[in-house]
């Protein structure tokens, strides 16, 4: 179901501002203006012509809100393109590039049709081969994707000409001689328990005939359906097919859909009335003719495959296919020039080992190594916001290569934890991963020196290697590949909850699992457990629901032990978890202990409880949060971050094992019922979008095909990350899925630079103005609204609706636009947008003031560590830099020699760069001039 969601409604009477979502409008371009030519088909707008004449592109966009007719079309709850508009998009490009005919089209992936998203569709004729065909090929993509996001292949043919046309002679009227009447009452009822689901538009089929050799079927234009632009409208086209499964004697269970065209010719144009044979030949190839009311032939097929189709093929479609919604954390090297190798010494952060090797991480060993984690974190964030980050060093707790074991389990969960302390102070915590080898820790002051100024606060060293994590894609698997057979007893935890009765409901229907173990803390007391049980029941299933504590390891073995040898255990699926939120400063050991005992604790009492046993599939719930942090999530991330660990030391030692980090689903359950409104409009700002349940089992399946240990699952929303990126707020592990645009390849704070830049070309008083409209503009981003005119400057922030989290998100939005080090607090201890904005002003002043220089000489400062001099040219520089040093104290005279550095601070830009251009010229010069002594 799709949620419309209002969020801050209207605070006084008569507020002219409308807050309900609205599908966006079709947008109307002249193709001419764009150098192209209108496409002239009612799906396709535009149409472009190769310079070198061998390559056709027609493209358009589509929607149920451009075209809601396509509504009316789903197969398995599932709206797509019909097999039938395929066709007619070839057919359409077939005349439009001169040809008669389409020798084949095999329709590959489905098109899926989302309520309230749109697709970009591209139809491609190539150049001609020697025998004279056209290839034709049928793309699209989400409309709005990032340019580099993939795009989906649908149907594949050629295009010939042919020499001889079949003649086009009326056919006789219906009904034919000695053919039976089908009866219709009721069928699309029934074919709708089946999985194929016909609205208005497509129930076209008035009258349906069986002769000897042919079935023989009637179709009228349904109300509403504008059939102008079509050689034969897609819709009716498919009505006339559904006269064959109204003879389908058989009821098989199984979906069919459209396959292959072969052999199809256009022989004239009717919007309706429609007739239609259809002859069925011994290799199950459909023989089509559509004629118009009178008898003229329209259309001829020489044949139309028809295969049976997998649900969760389609289901995987509507999830965005796994190609684009499964993803896996890969770790690139990250370069380290010789020079900072050479002379690195930490850079001033300070550096806390935190837990070390070791697989025997479950209970009080992963407490214990969180508890000093987050002391030290908690210790270093209630100091100033200006300190060196806290540099926190674990030891095997994460996997860079393919087959790497993770060591140090209990290690593991502090990068949950310090993942969603980066989230919430960005730039105050730097997470490193050593393999233990003396090459590594050698190498630690040097990565760190050239990861932090680059924004790099998460590596890993490998034998001396630096590497940083970066989230790619999984590529969908091979149809060929299937997930795990799991006969005998599947045992799930949480069973009784949202998630956990979903995944059991998709075990049976699509798995054919007859035995089940389902586990909560209330059991059969649970709410709508008998109910679940029923349903199963109903569907063939043998159902045991177990109350069971399975954070206790003892009620664990019972547990296991329970299950009979004639049904043994095969699979268990970890879905069971807690939540106890909290931002980082207000953590608890407490906190933390309510989320580690259903979620890890239990995934390592299972882990020791089966690993003896002969499973085929280990599946841990995990979540996002632990993989790209989440504010006020740093206990339920920590949780998380060890599932995704344990699965992977599993798949090391050869057990299966897959850790599955969910995005958010749309399917409400204990632990999102709370989220509101302006929760999920956080979410979405992040680039997290809600998935159906129906996509997040496609996506489940896909994992398990993949048998990769650990990924992650969700929807992510390409244009709002890149807005992130925009805003200098995109975590770096997302930079692989949304690269920095040529111009903002100079790193993090270009937003901030151009920032103070256009301050130093105002007075005080505008540059108060220009901050308040930034804090203002950033405040309506944070609330949702349309912009700053909406916030009031002088309202407390806790009137406009602020909590912890969105503190946290507009201090953090803050920090990344004026390049400031701003406490967390910063919306507490100012407690209004113009409070806000006065300190930022006031701190710009006083670190940076517009015109100072500073950023200028933080860049050469950051140029100088690159560099590879020889001995005696290194020696030189330093020289040169110290007689700057000296020569800016004696300008000012011999009272103010004492302090450079406020003489620097008071040096303008042009000066600083003047200065080093004259003496290092002077330099230059004297290392080409003979010497002489005075």
């Amino acid at each position: 179901p799709t949620h419309h969601t209002t969020t801050d409604l209207p605070t006084y009477a008569f507020q002219r501002q409308s807050y309900w979502l609205r599908p966006p409008a079709a947008q109307s371009h002249d193709p001419a203006g764009l150098g192209q030519a209108d496409a002239g088909h009612p799906l396709l707008s535009a149409v472009l012509e190769s310079a070198e004449g061998d390559r056709t592109t027609f493209t358009g966009q589509i929607s149920l809100t451009t075209h809601p007719w396509l509504a009316d079309h789903a197969v398995a709850g599932t709206v797509i393109l019909p097999g039938t508009a395929h066709l007619d998009l070839a057919l359409h490009a077939a005349h439009h590039t001169g040809h008669t005919h389409i020798e084949e089209l095999t329709l590959e992936t489905p098109l899926v049709l989302g309520e309230g998203t749109a697709h970009d569709l591209q139809v491609t004729v190539g150049a001609r081969d020697e025998q004279g065909r056209r290839p034709v090929t049928v793309h699209s993509r989400p409309a709005g994707s990032d340019e580099d996001a993939p795009w989906s292949r649908h149907a594949a043919g050629s295009l010939t000409v042919r020499a001889t046309a079949e003649p086009n002679q009326p056919a006789g009227g219906l009904p034919p001689a000695g053919a039976s009447e089908i009866p219709l009452a009721g069928f699309y009822e029934r074919v709708a328990e089946q999985g194929y689901h016909y609205g208005p538009a497509f129930r076209g089929l008035r009258a349906a005939w069986r002769g000897d050799d042919a079935v023989h079927a009637e179709v009228e234009t349904p109300e509403g359906l504008d059939v102008d632009g079509h050689r034969v409208h897609p819709a009716l086209l498919d009505a006339a097919l559904h006269a064959l499964m109204a003879t389908a004697d058989d009821q098989d269970g199984q979906l069919r859909l459209p396959f292959a065209w072969n052999g199809v010719s256009v022989h004239g144009t009717a919007g309706g009335p429609l007739r239609a044979q259809l002859t069925v030949s011994d290799s199950d190839s459909i023989g089509v003719r559509v004629s118009d009311a009178a008898g003229n032939l329209v259309l001829t097929a020489e044949g139309l495959t028809v295969r049976p189709v997998d649900r969760r093929r389609i289901a995987a479609a509507a999830g965005g296919a796994a190609a684009g919604s499964l993803h896996r954390v890969q770790w690139t090297p990250l370069a380290v020039p010789a020079a900072v190798r050479a002379s690195a010494d930490g850079h001033g952060l300070d550096v806390v080992e935190i837990g070390g090797d070791g697989a025997a991480a479950g209970g009080d060993a992963v407490r214990d190594v969180l508890c000093r984690a987050l002391e030290a974190v908690r210790g270093r964030l209630a100091g100033a916001a200006g300190a060196a980050p806290l540099v926190l060093v674990t030891r095997g707790a994460v996997a860079v290569d393919a087959g790497e074991d993770v060591t140090g389990l209990a290690s593991a969960a502090v990068w949950g934890l310090g993942r969603s302390a980066q989230s919430e102070h960005p730039g105050r915590i730097v997470l490193a991963d050593l393999d233990g080898t003396e090459a590594s820790r050698r190498a630690l002051a040097a990565a760190l020196e050239a990861a932090v100024p680059a924004g790099e606060f998460q590596l890993a060293i490998r034998a001396g290697e630096v590497r940083v994590p970066r989230l790619v894609r999984v590529a969908e698997p091979p149809d060929a590949v299937r997930p795990p057979h799991m006969a005998g007893t599947v045992l799930v935890t949480g069973g009784t909850g949202t998630l956990g009765g979903t995944v059991a409901r998709h075990l049976v229907a699509e798995h054919g699992v007859r035995h089940l173990l389902l586990v909560s803390r209330s059991g059969r007391r649970a709410p709508g457990a008998l109910e679940l049980e029923a349903e199963l029941t109903a569907h063939g299933a043998e159902v045991t629901i177990a109350s069971c504590d399975v954070g206790d390891r003892r009620s664990v073995d019972r547990l296991i032990a329970s299950v009979g040898p004639e049904h043994p255990l095969t699979a268990v699926v970890h879905t069971a978890g807690a939540l106890d939120d909290a931002v980082i400063t207000s953590l608890t050991p407490e906190r933390v202990d309510t989320v580690l005992r259903p979620k890890a604790d239990a995934a390592w009492h299972l882990h020791e409880a089966t690993e003896h046993l002969d499973l085929t599939a280990f599946v841990l719930y995990s979540s996002v949060a632990g993989t790209l942090g989440s504010p006020g999530q740093g206990g339920y991330a920590a949780a998380n971050t060890y599932l995704d660990a344990l699965a992977t030391h599993r798949h090391a030692h050869g057990l299966p094992a897959t850790s599955l980090a969910w995005g958010l689903w749309e399917q409400t359950s204990a632990l999102t019922g709370t989220l509101d409104g302006a929760d999920l409009a956080r979410m979405n700002r992040t680039g997290l979008l809600p998935m159906a349940s129906e996509q997040g089992l496609a996506l489940l399946d896909a994992a398990l095909a993949t048998r990769a240990p650990a990924l992650l699952a969700a929807r992510l929303h390409l244009p709002a990350l890149r807005a992130m990126a925009e805003a200098d707020v995109l975590p770096p592990v997302l930079h692989t899925l949304v690269p920095p645009r040529a111009d903002r390849q100079a790193g993090a704070g270009a937003g901030a630079e151009a920032l103070l830049r256009r301050l130093a070309g105002l007075d005080e008083e505008a540059q108060r103005e220009t901050l308040l409209e930034l804090v203002r503009g950033h405040v309506a981003t944070v609330l949702g609204h349309n912009g700053p005119d909406a916030v009031e400057p002088d309202r407390a922030f806790r009137e406009l609706g602020f909590d912890s989290l969105t503190a946290v998100e507009l201090r953090n939005r803050l920090a990344a636009a004026t390049g400031l080090r701003l406490p967390a607090t910063v919306v507490f201890d100012h407690p209004t947008p113009a409070a806000v904005a006065r300190h930022v002003h006031e701190e710009l002043l006083r670190t940076a003031g517009p015109g100072t220089g500073l950023a200028e000489l933080e860049a050469l400062e950051a140029a100088l560590r690159t560099v590879e001099p020889a001995g005696e040219l290194r020696a030189e520089i330093g020289r040169r830099l110290r007689a700057m040093a000296e020569n800016w104290a004696v300008a000012e005279g011999p009272e103010e020699t004492g302090d450079v550095t406020e003489m620097i601070r008071s040096a303008s830009a042009a000066e600083i760069f003047a200065f080093i251009d004259r003496d290092l010229g002077r330099s230059a010069r004297a290392a080409t001039e003979p010497a002489h002594e005075d």
